[in-house]
């Protein structure tokens, strides 16, 4: 609520609030949402409360490295994520690995930014392929599948192990699910198969949701005595503005705020000339009176309210009313008028018919008045 209450988040290293701090710190992933109300505080020193962790724990990643060797070769010399990943003729894909001697694996797990590695074996087959399978809140296939290599007349046939494994990541649906990988290198002549050996699966994601935050501030809202009228004509077809009066309200959340302004600038009429000095009408409330020369079948008059907390002018709100001038409607039959001279046309109405009968007895003459003179 700009300079008179708000919410600040306070970080710290654990649930207790160890090294709290209103900037977060390297290393820190609890957090507490602390409101405060009067003067915002500069320092976390007399903040207390219950810290929630918001930072998950990283999954660990699993990969394969390849290489060509006359023997068998060490592991990759670099261990860092990742400049330089693998190293040292290690590759990431099998079919990088050229050159004379035999074909050469080894696994690699990451754990943050840094890679273990296994120990490097042969691949016997001429043909090796590397396969990972997913599964939610489950950490290992108890099963193996099978993989058939492709030949020269069929494509590869891969079946993933029973229970809920798949080739792809599952989503995770909720609070605490965790979705593992395991991984294996099959190797194998063209068209043969053979039973993958997988790894103990590792975390691949997983979700942990937060606290919930605390409840957000009200918003402002505008509400006009009306948004829409039509304008009656008078008794000469011009615009009867006498119901042109309007209303300006404003509320914060549920309850009417009684502190805004409206600038005579921020009253703006289109074709028309709205009453731009607004007066008291109760709490929350300005009276606006009637407006004035509209001069097109469709007007509209557009407030903008400035709400106001403590001292501090909030964002323009802009409301807009609506004004449509009512069609002139047709001419009817007004019935015959009797008379012993014509009279001026202006003495009777578009469509009337006056006969005229000098005396009695006499010649009637009939008129009808068609258009305005």
């Amino acid at each position: 609520d700009g300079d008179s209450e708000g919410v600040l988040p306070v970080y710290a290293d654990d649930a207790s609030g160890t090294n709290k701090n209103l900037v977060r710190q390297v290393g820190q992933e609890f957090v507490q949402f602390y409101e405060w109300v009067g003067t915002a505080p500069t320092s976390a020193a007399g903040i207390t409360g219950t810290w929630v962790k918001y930072v998950g724990a990283d999954g660990d990643t699993v990969n394969f490295a390849f290489k060509r060797s006359t023997g068998t070769p060490g592991a990759p010399t670099d261990t860092t994520e990742p400049v330089g990943y693998p190293s040292n003729g290690w590759y990431d894909d099998a079919a990088q690995a050229t050159g004379a001697g035999v074909l050469y694996a080894i696994k690699g797990t990451l754990s943050g930014t840094t890679w273990t590695w296994g120990t490097a074996y042969a691949l016997d087959g001429a043909v090796a392929q590397e396969l990972y399978i997913y599964n939610l809140n489950v950490q290992s296939p108890t099963t193996n599948g099978s993989y058939q290599f492709a030949d020269t007349s069929s494509a590869a046939v891969w079946t993933t192990p029973t229970g809920g494994w798949s080739k792809s990541p599952p989503s995770l649906a909720s609070d605490g699910d965790i979705v593992y990988v395991s991984a294996a290198v099959v190797t194998g002549n063209p068209g043969s198969t053979v039973a993958p050996s997988w790894s103990t699966g590792v975390v691949h994601s997983r979700r942990e949701d937060g606290a919930t935050g605390p409840a957000g501030v009200d918003a402002f809202n505008v509400v006009l005595g009306w948004t829409s009228r039509v304008v009656p004509r008078d008794a000469s077809n011009n615009p009867d503005l006498s119901s042109t009066a309007n209303t300006v309200t404003l509320y914060k959340g549920g309850a009417l705020h009684s502190t805004y302004t409206i600038p005579g600038a921020n009253v703006v009429g289109s074709n028309i000339t709205p009453d731009t000095s607004g007066s008291g009408g109760g709490v929350g409330v300005l009276n606006y009176g009637t407006a004035a020369n509209m001069t097109a079948d469709e007007a509209t008059i557009t407030y903008g309210v400035i709400p106001v907390v403590g001292v501090v002018n909030q964002a323009t709100i802009y409301v807009t009313s609506t004004l449509t001038l009512a069609p002139i409607g047709g001419i009817g039959n007004t019935g015959f008028l009797f008379v012993t001279t014509l009279p001026a046309p202006a003495a009777y109405d578009v469509g009337q018919v006056v006969i005229v009968e000098s005396s009695a007895g006499a010649a009637q003459q009939g008129y009808i008045k068609v258009g305005a003179v």
